[in-house]
């Protein structure tokens, strides 16, 4: 049986902010339009799980943010009020890399990249499509 070990981090974030694209169409270069959500409060939680095998190679790496709603009265019940924004894992954006840049135009940058400026980071991300039998990919 192969062994591994996990170690997580949480952070306290000051402010989350997420976009999407927009269903409306856009004048500008790229024909779609961002819409923005900002979210301050309750308390809002970025959770990062490393797991790593016993030779020491990464085996997951695991980013949540937790929109946190437990008022602390009632321990028992710790972990009902949490609102999952992200969950991702970040391990599978490496293997993306190469099968997205086949398909796209090198002026498309890659599934994930992370950006900071003092205590503000950026993280952008392209999800996967996931197609199943007889529908459109998502």
């Amino acid at each position: 049986m192969a062994h591994s070990t996990t170690a997580t981090a949480s952070h306290t974030l000051l402010k989350y902010s997420r976009s999407y694209p927009s269903q409306r169409p856009s004048t500008g270069p790229s024909g779609i339009e961002a819409e923005w959500q900002h979210f301050a409060n309750p308390v809002i939680r970025l959770v990062l799980d490393t797991r790593k095998s016993a030779r020491g190679e990464l085996e997951s790496v695991r980013l949540r943010i937790l929109w946190s709603m437990d008022t602390g009265l009632d321990s028992m019940d710790a972990g009902q009020g949490e609102v999952t924004f992200e969950d991702l894992d970040l391990l599978t954006f490496s293997s993306l890399q190469g099968s997205i840049l086949s398909q796209t135009s090198q002026s498309q940058s890659l599934p994930l990249k992370a950006v900071y400026r003092e205590t503000m980071v950026g993280i952008r991300y392209l999800h996967p499509r996931v197609v199943t039998a007889g529908t459109t990919p998502v």
